[in-house]
């Protein structure tokens, strides 16, 4: 069955129950944005998690500045670097935030074409600099309407075994799209939201159990 991910986590109150509905947790840190979260805050939330791994989302480009991140951590297990970057800056990073105790998830973007590469290119060129990565994620650019369409799913499944699919989840998407595809993750933020940050209890079981029936 494909793992869970909440993402945009900003409500500690809600960690809780969250350690056992999500296989992962994001903590967004992303200066001006409604989910924004410091990173020595974040893993301080990660402290108190016992089942779900804790994920620092950042969107800065800098690979030192990210190396810096990652050496100030003690409870954060992956940082995902939502920007695309190149296969040999991912390669360094991989190895840098190893030597950290990090595992990196690099991100792939589609705004109705692939930004700089697709999902298996750029796997086989990660594999090719021998290094490992948590997952990679397909996301939609922000701003783009349109959600991922299922054929460019189907290919990427057949070459990244550690496919994380994200932009725009609900549970019609996971069944009626993601059907049949069993991708390893899948990342949802908004559509469990009660307000920014504020994840529902309610809205997460209810895409739990989408993800449960449609991608077992």
């Amino acid at each position: 069955m494909a793992k869970l991910k909440v993402c945009g986590v900003r409500d500690l109150d809600s960690l809780n129950w969250l350690d056992y509905a999500a296989d992962y947790i994001g903590f967004v840190y992303s200066p001006g944005t409604p989910r924004n979260i410091d990173p020595l805050e974040a893993d301080s939330y990660a402290s108190t998690l016992s089942r779900a791994r804790p994920v620092l989302v950042v969107t800065e480009r800098s690979p030192s500045r990210i190396i810096d991140i990652a050496g100030s951590l003690k409870h954060i297990e992956i940082i995902q670097i939502h920007s695309v970057l190149p296969p040999v800056e991912i390669a360094v990073l991989a190895r840098a935030l190893g030597d950290e105790g990090v595992s990196l998830s690099p991100v792939l973007l589609w705004n109705g074409v692939w930004e700089r590469i697709d999902p298996c290119r750029l796997y086989r060129l990660i594999k090719d600099y021998n290094v490992n990565v948590e997952y990679v994620l397909m996301d939609r650019r922000k701003g783009i309407k349109e959600r991922i369409p299922r054929r460019l799913i189907e290919e990427a499944v057949k070459c990244v075994p550690h496919l994380g699919v994200a932009g725009g989840l609900d549970p019609d998407y996971i069944c009626r799209v993601l059907g049949g595809l069993n991708p390893m993750l899948v990342d949802v933020s908004s559509w469990v939201e009660s307000s920014p940050g504020v994840k529902d209890l309610d809205k997460v079981l209810s895409f739990k159990k989408s993800v449960e029936v449609c991608l077992s």
